[in-house]
């Protein structure tokens, strides 16, 4: 909650609150998942936004994604574990891109409107922890081949 006030009113995710999330989310994913996974989530998750944050820069010469939603990711991979973070970075997108195409659909944003993403990883973040377990089986028995 309190990361989706501060990106919606600041456009920034502060390091205060980051940087002890991922210490934390890597002391309690290891309890809760192992430390292989919770070491995996974090380097995915802030390794794929920091990968497109960096891309994103050298094409357009300008910030596309800041430094906050790379740690924030980071810190929930480390607590979720790998494939929670995958399942968090795609909720998070989905919940930004319908914002963003019904903002440009009602004409309140345009293609080049800054729309902080630390609410939708808040929330996604949150559909992970009580619902995304039951979600990525329901995912991987439906739609991943089955062996011969």
């Amino acid at each position: 909650v309190i990361i989706t006030v501060i990106d919606i009113e600041h456009q920034i995710i502060p390091d205060v609150i980051t940087l002890p999330g991922i210490a934390f989310g890597l002391a309690a994913g290891s309890y809760l998942n192992g430390w292989l996974d919770s070491v995996i989530g974090l380097a995915l998750g802030g390794g794929m936004f920091w990968l497109l944050a960096e891309g994103y820069f050298r094409l357009k010469g300008a910030m596309g994604m800041g430094g906050g939603d790379i740690k924030y990711i980071a810190a929930a991979g480390a607590l979720m574990g790998w494939v929670q973070v995958l399942f968090i970075i795609f909720i998070g997108a989905l919940a930004g891109g319908i914002f963003g195409g019904l903002g440009i659909a009602f004409k309140k944003l345009n293609f080049l409107s800054r729309i902080p993403f630390g609410p939708f990883l808040a929330l996604a973040t949150l559909i992970s922890m009580f619902f995304g377990g039951p979600i990525v089986d329901w995912y991987i028995n439906t739609f991943m081949p089955k062996p011969l």
